[in-house]
């Protein structure tokens, strides 16, 4: 509320002690004192003139800079902090201020003389802006960013003179001008070497202009380029997308083609697709005699979709079918009845390419008040075919899952062979080291299944409040990545989805690539509701190979959105 800050803002200063030994009063800082972001520095003004009496402190218009998180109610209570020279000294004493009102100080030197100072503050749009990503759309070509010298190298040599493209630049800039004109995603444009692309500063003044090349980039002779990995966007699903509220049920899947991020919703819903440069709904998809309750993509540029079917003596057949665009109705690829007795179909998983060798997954579900499961049904794929649809059971490991969409399992082979490479799979209850004694420290198992069918707990995520039950594995230049993403049960009480990003070449031995805790969240108010803590996560390889994206979705928790890295050799 604003009433209380206000009242704050007018209690007697704190004291904050003198901070460094410089000449005179050379810097003033602000610090945010209240929220999830307390006690961080937002500003810093460095003080040059010694005769100057008025500091006016520039605060940034948001913070942190990637979200939409405006700064002004953080002005009405902030730490403001001065470095002084050791017997100079301000009074009344700093403390905790109202910045969006000026006030006055008097500054002392060693020697008794004063003056008075009035330290103010004001919003600043940021000046700077950067380009993180470019397309041309015609070939799904992904351009290389150096953004140190500003440049763009486009990897096709061939005719680019008449061309749709689409970007992706840094938070609250825009694309303003290509060759000089002024920019719209409905024009093609001349992205032949030689051609320029402007950007424009929140502050709408400062442009920067990068020039365009053809040619092909030097890669990374495996793996991704790590320091490459940059998150995109991360927006609200319900007011920024236009994607159902938390309390509505929801089976959540997701899948990537090209430069759109598909969202599937179960119970026969049409899914939505979105830009996977923003997150913005562009929407739905052609999905003709298709049933979409479960989706997601391969290795290789398709889209893969089935219905939900119940097994044991009311077996019903999965419809499996493949697209490789949004604009064109899937087409069947094969149809079997489910062999196990608990239902399939509101989770799948591939590796490999469904047009050659892969290997498609259905982790299977328990049934309320009725069983667990311990099951998946496996599609072995050779030459674009389907050869075998076989099962495995996980019970003699003890592991055991419920029902969807919270209270079940993902289940993901590390190879188009998983009898001879194994599993990856996590899920929530039950799934717990009994050696972890506190409630909220890691405990949630990921487990390595090998070929021999040995269990290997390779890493623990996510406590009582946590669902670690959303898992992808790709390969994406030679090396396999595994990403884990569990989501919030509690938003209510600010518990927030985590991420892990693996390098899995050494399934037994995961090396951690991302490691994150504190994602943004836009529903506060979630408390378990029915739906609960549901969601999923995809990997998807660009068609060309040079990227890699990562989608993530959690519905209890409301937030969406997509990070991105390279293997380009800079």
């Amino acid at each position: 509320m604003i009433v209380p800050l206000l009242m704050a803002a007018c209690h007697e200063p704190e004291y904050v002690a003198p901070t460094a030994n410089r000449q005179g009063l050379t810097s003033l800082s602000a610090e945010i004192t209240e929220g999830e972001y307390a006690e961080q520095e937002v500003a810093r003004l460095v003080i040059t003139d010694p005769e100057a009496s008025r500091f006016e402190i520039p605060i940034p218009y948001y913070y942190p800079e990637v979200t939409n998180n405006e700064t002004l109610i953080y002005m009405l209570k902030m730490r403001v902090k001065a470095e002084l020279q050791p017997n100079w000294k301000i009074t009344p004493r700093l403390g905790v201020l109202d910045l969006t009102e000026e006030h006055e100080f008097t500054l002392t030197d060693p020697s008794g003389n004063s003056r008075t100072i009035t330290i103010a503050a004001s919003r600043v749009k940021s000046s700077s802006s950067k380009l993180l990503a470019f397309m041309i759309e015609d070939f799904k070509t992904s351009c290389v960013v150096y953004d140190e010298s500003s440049k763009l190298l486009i990897p096709n040599l061939g005719d680019l003179s008449s061309v749709s493209v689409s970007a992706q630049v840094s938070p609250h800039s825009k694309l303003t001008k290509i060759n000089g004109e002024a920019y719209s995603a409905d024009k093609k444009y001349n992205m032949n070497t030689g051609a320029t692309i402007t950007l424009l500063a929140h502050d709408g003044v400062t442009e920067r202009t990068y020039s365009v090349e053809q040619g092909i980039p030097q890669l990374l002779s495996s793996g991704m380029r790590e320091e490459s990995v940059a998150q995109l966007f991360n927006v609200d699903p319900v007011t920024m997308v236009g994607l159902p509220n938390y309390k509505d049920e929801g089976y959540i899947s997701l899948a990537g083609l090209g430069n759109d991020i598909i969202v599937g919703l179960g119970m026969g819903r049409t899914p939505f697709y979105l830009d996977a440069f923003s997150g913005a709904k562009k929407g739905t998809i052609a999905l003709g005699s298709a049933v979409a309750d479960c989706l997601t993509n391969d290795n290789a540029g398709h889209m893969v979709l089935a219905n939900f079917a119940l097994g044991g003596d009311t077996a019903q057949d999965v419809n499996i079918y493949v697209t490789s665009s949004v604009s064109e109705v899937p087409t069947l690829l094969y149809t079997f009845t489910n062999p196990i007795p608990t239902p399939i179909g509101h989770r799948i998983k591939i590796m490999g390419d469904v047009t050659s060798d892969a290997c498609i997954v259905f982790t299977s579900e328990g049934v309320v008040d009725t069983t667990l499961s311990s099951e998946i049904v496996y599609l072995l794929v050779r030459g674009g075919v389907v050869t075998e649809v076989k099962t495995k059971s996980f019970a003699g490991f003890g592991l055991a899952w419920g029902s969807a969409p919270v209270n079940f399992a993902t289940v993901v082979p590390c190879s188009e062979d998983p009898d001879k490479d194994g599993w990856f799979l996590d899920y929530y209850e039950a799934n717990v080291d009994p050696g972890v004694a506190s409630e909220t420290a890691d405990q949630y198992i990921l487990h390595y299944i090998d070929g021999k069918d040995k269990d290997h707990w390779v890493d623990l995520m996510g406590y009582w409040g946590i669902n670690p039950n959303c898992l992808d594995l790709k390969i994406f230049n030679g090396t396999p990545y595994l990403v884990l993403w569990a989501v919030s049960h509690f938003p209510v009480w600010d518990i927030r989805p985590r991420m892990r990003l693996y390098d899995a070449s050494d399934p037994a031995e995961l090396r951690r690539l991302l490691y994150k805790n504190d994602f943004e969240t836009y529903e506060k108010g979630g408390r378990n509701e029915p739906t609960g803590a549901s969601g999923d996560v995809v990997l998807v390889p660009s068609s060309d190979g040079y990227r890699m994206y990562l989608y993530y979705y959690d519905h209890h928790a409301q937030a969406i959105g997509a990070y991105v890295a390279d293997c380009f050799e800079i």
